[in-house]
């Protein structure tokens, strides 16, 4: 058979620390046995993630979705080592979640909420009333 690998996932959990493998491909289909694992860990009382993720072969943002689901509530996670494709992914995320640098030139004057843009003088835009129409009896 030709398909993608299959995804593997080996865990322990001692002393609120659960110790994952992985192995694979993980897309959103493969990564939804890893959540409920990590749900359960939770669960449990775990709340330290070591993640072994150097045999993973392919992964996206199902990937991150989980961690940073594991993340909520306190829990931390580390990396223990990791795949290219892992280490690739997590650049990107840094990249996306870090702040955006200043923008140079000169500011740029703020709108006010509620107002509408004014036009230039001069220039006026004929009404419905200046177009004949008038409101009914």
């Amino acid at each position: 058979m030709n398909g993608p690998p299959l995804p593997r996932i080996r865990s322990t959990v001692r002393d609120g620390v659960l110790s994952v493998s992985l192995a694979g491909e993980f897309d959103h289909y493969s990564c939804a046995p890893l959540g409920v694992l990590l749900d359960g860990a939770a669960a449990l009382g775990a709340r330290l993630l070591v993640l072994d993720a150097a045999e993973v072969e392919f992964c996206d943002s199902a990937l991150l979705d989980v961690l940073e689901r594991w993340s909520r509530g306190g829990r931390r996670w580390e990396l223990a080592a990791a795949s290219r494709s892992v280490r690739l992914l997590l650049e990107l995320w840094d990249r996306v979640r870090a702040p955006l640098p200043p923008v140079s030139g000169p500011p740029r004057p703020a709108r006010r909420s509620g107002r509408r843009a004014t036009r230039p003088p001069g220039r006026r835009v004929p009404s419905a009333a200046d177009r004949g129409w008038r409101p009914g009896p």
